[in-house]
């Protein structure tokens, strides 16, 4: 044991030996060297949350007098992940006993801090520590605030380029790094440039303890919007419901960011999942509002729409809201994303081809409105009959000589209509031709035609029938009977009616 125990003395004393060889003779009570230093950023880019890491391109500046034996450009990068390669073309002129001299470098470094994103610059001499030289930012004198601000302007458009991010606060300081510490030159003079970014999104309005508050509040709005619904109406219902959650989820993102102590991957991830909330629950939203218009529509024409109307219109909604997840959220290409999930509707669309065709033509005559049920309407060729059912597929006409007609509603849409009767109009008028041949006089043949027309029970009073006759030839009228009936399904019985009456009474006449 005592071996190994003299061992690592010397081993530690030969260490020490070897840092003290790398630190050049120094004179005694020689005065540290005095440098102004500063930093410009060129370019922010990979930025890997998950690794941590980021490239930064950049250069540094150096002044300091000319007649130093010390160069100042040796310098170490503290936060470096890897060997930061020096490029080319560094500046270096003398003017007026002082040396500028500008350095070119570019490398990998790692994020300094989280939960806020924080980049930056640590660096120090190589070799020698404060007492021989001492790194000094160059700033107006007194007049930091505004070198800060200089800084910041600097520096908004490199980190513009840096997807989703935007400058937060920017700081050039010196400080010092401990090294060695039971060395004589143990303290180095250090420079730092932070960078710090903020994530463009919501939780940045308002601070973490006020998230804490008010999360609760909103989650007992959702339970007092439940309590008092019927006393709402539904839409509003639905509103203030959804403005009530999206309050609770920006909340929640807020807490999630800057109260739990997280690593950075674990907050972009949630903060994704979050993004992912937000798509959903306005997409939750748009199909309660579209189930509230199908409900008005049906309430106010007896149109009942399908059950699977209802589940497409909600995949469709869904649907977008997937593309939009993928393309904004997980940034995927929208083109790829819209042609892969494409396959689906269109293989839907195929499948449901002629359900499809019944629906848009059943919504347009909805929509258009040409009859409705009561109405009674001549369509094409067909029969004319009464409107007394219509669905999303087709159209249920009853006929004035009995029986039902169902006609789909794609065929509808490609035939005449003609309106005969609205059902909105409670008197419809109604004649009838005929040709009487008699020895009566016109007067005569008026007043009898008026007397059979009267007596049937089914014509109108108000306003009264009346008899246009015109004689054609002598012993021949064309007679037009006028009357005013309430149901015009009735209209052919009146008619056989009065030509039987007027067969009986004419016939010897």
């Amino acid at each position: 044991m005592l071996i190994l125990f003299l061992m690592a003395v010397c081993h530690s004393q030969l260490l020490i030996a070897g840092e003290l060889s790398l630190i050049p003779d120094i004179p005694a009570h020689h005065s540290p060297l005095i440098v102004n230093t500063g930093i410009k950023v060129n370019q922010i880019s990979v930025l890997q949350l998950t690794s941590s890491s980021y490239i930064l391109d950049f250069e540094v500046w150096f002044r300091y007098p000319a007649s130093t034996w010390i160069d100042p450009g040796d310098i170490v990068f503290l936060n470096a992940l890897s060997p930061v390669h020096k490029l080319p073309s560094p500046l270096l002129k003398k003017r007026e006993g002082m040396i500028y001299q500008v350095q070119h470098f570019k490398g990998e470094f790692q994020i300094l801090s989280v939960p806020q994103l924080t980049l930056g610059i640590q660096f120090r001499h190589q070799i020698l520590a404060a007492e021989e030289i001492i790194y000094q930012v160059e700033k107006p004198r007194g007049n930091d605030d505004n070198f800060q601000q200089q800084l910041f302007e600097q520096l908004k458009l490199v980190v513009h380029s840096v997807q989703d991010w935007q400058l937060y606060s920017v700081k050039l300081f010196e400080g010092n790094h401990h090294f060695l510490r039971s060395l004589p030159f143990g303290l180095f003079s250090q420079v730092n440039l932070q960078i710090q970014l903020q994530k463009k999104r919501s939780y940045h309005l308002i601070s973490g303890q006020m998230a804490l508050i008010l999360a609760p509040f909103f989650i007992l709005g959702i339970f007092f919007l439940i309590l008092f619904k019927k006393l709402i109406s539904e839409i509003f219902f639905e509103g203030l419901l959804f403005l009530n959650n999206c309050l609770l989820l920006m909340s929640l993102e807020i807490i999630f960011v800057n109260i739990l102590s997280l690593s950075f991957s674990q907050i972009e991830q949630g903060l994704d999942l979050f993004d992912v909330g937000k798509w959903l629950l306005i997409a939750y939203f748009i199909n309660r509002l579209l189930r509230h218009n199908y409900s008005r529509l049906v309430n106010k024409n007896q149109f009942q729409f399908p059950i699977w109307l209802y589940w497409g219109s909600d995949g469709l909604v869904y649907y977008l809201a997937l593309l939009g997840i993928l393309s904004f959220v997980y940034s995927h290409s929208s083109l790829s994303c819209a042609l892969t999930l494409l396959i689906v509707p269109m293989i839907m669309g195929l499948a449901f081809y002629s359900k499809l065709l019944h629906l848009i033509s059943g919504m347009m005559l909805n929509w258009e409105k040409p009859y409705q049920v009561g109405d009674w309407v001549k369509i094409g060729d067909f029969e004319e009959g009464r409107v007394v059912r219509l669905t999303w597929r087709i159209t249920e006409l009853k006929l004035s000589e009995g029986g039902v007609l169902h006609l789909p509603n794609y065929l509808v849409i490609s035939c005449s209509i003609k309106q005969l009767h609205q059902v909105d109009h409670q008197l419809h008028w109604q004649e009838i031709t005929v040709q009487i041949t008699t020895t009566y006089s016109p007067n005569r043949v008026e007043s009898i035609l008026l007397a059979i027309i009267s007596q049937c029970p089914n014509v109108c009073h108000l306003p009264p029938p009346f008899i246009s006759s015109k004689e054609v030839t002598t012993g021949k009228l064309d007679c037009s009977i006028h009357y005013c009936m309430e149901n015009y399904g009735e209209g052919r019985v009146i008619q056989q009616q009065v030509l039987k009456q007027i067969a009986e009474v004419f016939q010897d006449k």
